[in-house]
């Protein structure tokens, strides 16, 4: 099988050549995310779940696109009013990721 990604103004074109096709495939992905990392990393989610081996989390090996900072990267100080606490579920009844000081972080 062979790829070709042709980077266009508001995502990318993938032309795919599988051996013993009749033809190239090609699949256009525009991207709905505003930040450059998180675009790319969706991309590569859609050619991995399209072409890419089928895994579960049962299976002995499996691909998985992660986005994570980089091991330099410094966050910058918290503002005044800013939760510093990790989410937890404590006392909830969905898990939805509130605080101890009640904010909602989001989902762990």
């Amino acid at each position: 099988m062979k790829f070709e990604i042709r980077q266009v103004r508001n995502g990318a074109v993938l032309r795919v050549e599988a051996n013993g096709a009749e033809g190239p495939e090609e699949i256009t992905y525009q991207e709905r995310e505003d930040d450059e990392i998180e675009a790319f990393a969706d991309f590569l989610r859609v050619v991995l779940d399209h072409y890419g081996p089928t895994t579960s989390r049962y299976s002995q090996k499996r691909i998985r696109v992660l986005v994570e900072p980089g091991d330099k990267y410094e966050s910058p100080p918290a503002q005044p009013g800013d939760c510093v606490h990790a989410p937890h579920a404590l006392g909830t009844v969905s898990g939805n990721g509130i605080s101890v000081c009640g904010k909602n972080q989001g989902t762990r």
